[in-house]
């Protein structure tokens, strides 16, 4: 499962990216992307380029040279936890 990552722009934490929306591929992600992307505008008091009253309508666009933090393949986190490659700290 991939998981896209994207900056509410509403946020006071905007350098923090939230998980948006999760499709099999990273391809299906970025087609969603795109679908939902227009030409931008300006609703009166923010700059947007994803189309008015759509999911993405308050996020930012993701940047090509951060595609790794914006498309995340959960599983191959999950794989790279369970083989040990990846350590994370339990909380249990």
């Amino acid at each position: 499962m991939w998981v896209l990552y994207l900056n509410d722009m509403r946020s006071s934490n905007i350098e923090i990216l939230v998980p948006v929306a999760r499709a099999s591929t990273k391809e299906d992600l970025k087609a969603f992307v795109a679908r939902n992307e227009v030409t931008p505008y300006d609703d009166g008091g923010w700059g947007k380029i994803f189309r008015q009253g759509g999911p993405l309508e308050w996020f930012n666009r993701p940047y090509d040279f951060h595609e790794d933090r914006h498309f995340q393949d959960v599983e191959a986190h999950l794989e790279r936890i369970r083989e040990g490659l990846l350590r994370l700290p339990s909380i249990d």
